[in-house]
């Protein structure tokens, strides 16, 4: 076992400090560490081993030993929240001192932006054989480019105290469902505040569509699916793309189920059936159609959590699906997002309490129902059964995202 730098809390710095001074270090690590377990004491001796000098003592290299460690003070490792530090270095007097005094005052500046303390950088440059460095830390962090870092850690965590304040009220809100909208309503109460909403019944003055009506009405036409959407398919989206008559488009999606085959929108069936246009309505906020798509497919299709750069309506014209939402300030889905706009979180796999963990918010469409999906909100969309949905832009405000109070 390497023994591992760790910092010392709570005083015991200063137990261990009083022990070492008159030799006793064995028997101070003996008191401290009945509730501590033994390897976070093991680097406590390590690190405490090389303040003198970088030498180390005799107790100290015995006392990790009856710990069941082993003491390297020349790869003493600082663990994955630290950057590397320079290769060699030393210290004279309150300055980083000779070629690499540069390197030494950017390593701390680097550490101040990767959220380590004052106090924990001197514990580790002290782990690293280097004493008497307090001095040469504040003498750095005075330096342009770590009280640089410094500005920018403080603004970082400024940032993150607004974000979170805005995610409270962000789940407070949740996702609203209404039974009747209009534009004035839905600008002040939900484009306004970046905030989703359910309209039950929107599309219910539409033309009705079903599986059938659609395979009688374009009885000859061709359309573009995407095949075996499995895997990470977004990264190479034309190798998916199949061309099949409609009318198997439709018994498939009735009969089968699964992303074995779905029309999705980047497959734009509706430039094979622009006809169908005409049956689409505009939506409160809307004043034209805009970038519309159409989605057919079977039951068990799973659009994996993304987000779209732009809002839009999202309406089921046949069929049921469940949509996962969570806000764009939900800064930890930051951290597992992949390839721009699609994230490793699964919701539809979590558990309703690692859902709400997450701030994630569950709606289910039925036919007729619309959700407005607000730009950059995260969402996986799966199908509870056979499925026709329409994807809509064209708002009278503009869709950028200086006009939306979420930050």
């Amino acid at each position: 076992m390497d023994v591992r730098f760790t910092p010392i809390v709570d005083g015991r710095d200063a137990a261990v400090e009083e022990h070492t001074a008159d030799g006793r270090l064995r028997h101070a690590i003996g008191v401290l560490a009945r509730d501590v377990p033994a390897e976070e004491w093991a680097s406590t001796v390590a690190w405490f081993a090389r303040t003198r000098d970088g030498n180390v003592l005799d107790g100290a290299r015995d006392a990790v030993v009856a710990l069941g460690g082993e003491l390297v003070p020349e790869t003493v490792r600082l663990g994955p929240d630290w950057p590397e530090p320079p290769r060699d270095g030393h210290v004279f007097g309150d300055r980083f001192v000779g070629p690499t005094a540069d390197a030494w005052v950017a390593w701390v500046a680097r550490c101040i932006e990767a959220g380590q303390t004052e106090v924990a950088i001197n514990g580790a440059l002290r782990a690293l054989g280097m004493p008497g460095s307090a001095g040469a830390v504040r003498d750095a962090l005075v330096r342009p480019v770590a009280r640089d870092a410094v500005e920018r850690e403080r603004r970082l965590a400024h940032l993150e105290a607004l974000l979170d304040a805005h995610l409270l009220f962000a789940r407070q809100g949740g996702v609203a469902e209404v039974d009747a909208l209009d534009d004035a309503v839905f600008f002040a109460h939900f484009w306004v505040a970046h905030r989703p909403v359910v309209f039950r019944g929107a599309a219910r003055a539409w033309p009705a569509w079903s599986f059938e009506a659609l395979a009688a009405r374009f009885p000859s036409a061709t359309v573009q699916v995407t095949a075996s959407r499995w895997g990470a398919w977004w990264r190479d989206r034309p190798s998916h793309h199949r061309d099949m008559p409609l009318t198997e488009l439709l018994t498939l999606a009735q009969e089968g189920s699964g992303d074995g085959t779905y029309a999705v929108g980047h497959n734009r069936l509706f430039e094979a059936l622009p006809a169908l246009l005409d049956d689409v309505r505009v939506l409160p906020g809307q004043e034209r159609i805009v970038h519309p798509s159409l989605w057919i497919g079977p039951a068990g299709t799973l659009t994996p959590l993304h987000f779209d750069p732009g809002s839009a309506w999202l309406v089921q014209r046949a069929g049921r699906k469940r949509v996962h939402l969570a806000s764009p300030l939900e800064h930890g889905l930051l951290e597992t997002a992949i390839d721009g706009s699609y994230n490793s979180v699964r919701p539809s796999a979590l558990s309703d309490e690692e859902r709400a963990a997450r701030g994630f918010t569950t709606v289910e469409l039925g036919p007729d129902d619309a959700l407005w999906i607000p730009a950059t909100w995260w969402h996986e969309v799966a199908s509870l059964t056979p499925s026709i949905s329409v994807r809509t832009a064209g708002f009278r405000w503009p869709d950028d995202l200086a006009h939306h109070v979420f930050v």
